[in-house]
């Protein structure tokens, strides 16, 4: 099974370096962060990241499967 989980952790000395590493990884995967939070922990900045998922599938109210288009924002259920 592969596996799906969307919770990210990164850390780093600097909120500069904390950025970058964070700016890395959405360009090396293509993904934004859906949120965010960053604490300091001793001498690191730390960021817990939840992603946006990719495998959420649209689905009508008894489970039907939905075409939808991007351009006019409009869910078809079939």
């Amino acid at each position: 099974m592969e596996n799906k989980k969307n919770l990210l952790y990164f850390e780093a000395s600097s909120m500069k370096e904390l950025h970058k590493v964070i700016e890395d990884w959405q360009n090396e995967n293509q993904k934004r962060l859906l949120s965010f939070a960053v604490e300091k922990d001793g001498d690191m900045y730390c960021c817990l990241g939840l992603s946006n998922p990719t495998e959420v599938t649209i689905v009508g109210p008894r489970g039907d499967s939905c075409n939808w288009t991007s351009d006019t924002i409009q869910v078809k259920c079939v």
